[in-house]
C-alpha cells in the first residue's frame, strides 16, 4: 500500500487507492487521510469522552477513523480530484435527503420501472435547479 501526498490550498492529504472487487464488479476505492481534519475530530472526541465515567469499547476504533474519508467509484479517478469528487458526492446525497425527507417525495407510487426513472430525472432536475436558485439567492445577500 503507498499513499501519495497530494497537496491543496487547504493542505496537504495523504491518498491511498486501490482497486477492489464488490457484487462481482471492479471498483477503486480511495482512502483520504487529511491530518488537519484527523486533529480537529480528534480533539472534538477527546472533549466529548472526557466526561464519561464509563470506558468505550469503540474508542479506539472512533480515533482510527477520524480524519478519513473513503470513496468508492465505478470509474478511475485521479488523486488530486479524490477529495472534491467526495464532497460532490455527499452535496448529492444532501440534496437528495432534502428531496426525499423535507419534500415529502416518498414513498413512490409508480408502476413501471420507466415511471420511476421519469421521477427520478424530474427530481434531480429540480434540485439542480434548487441548488441554483440557493447559490443565487446567498450571492445576492452578501
Amino acid at each position: 500500500m503507498v499513499f501519495v501526498l497530494v497537496f491543496r490550498q487547504s493542505g496537504g492529504l495523504f491518498v491511498l487507492q486501490k482497486r477492489a472487487e464488490l457484487f462481482g464488479r471492479e471498483v477503486f476505492a480511495y482512502v483520504v487521510l487529511d491530518p488537519e481534519r484527523k486533529g480537529r475530530e480528534m480533539k472534538r472526541l477527546i472533549l466529548q469522552t472526557v466526561d464519561e465515567v464509563s470506558v468505550r469499547e469503540d474508542l479506539g476504533y472512533a480515533f482510527l477513523r477520524c480524519g478519513v474519508m473513503v470513496l468508492v467509484s465505478s470509474f478511475e479517478v485521479s488523486r488530486e480530484d479524490v477529495v472534491s469528487t467526495y464532497y460532490l458526492r455527499q452535496r448529492a446525497e444532501m440534496l437528495f435527503g432534502f428531496a426525499k425527507d423535507d419534500v415529502g417525495f416518498l414513498p413512490l407510487w409508480v408502476h413501471r420501472e420507466e415511471s420511476l426513472r421519469g421521477f427520478l430525472l424530474l427530481q434531480f432536475l429540480s434540485l439542480i435547479v434548487f441548488a441554483h436558485l440557493k447559490k443565487a439567492w446567498v450571492m445576492s445577500t452578501q
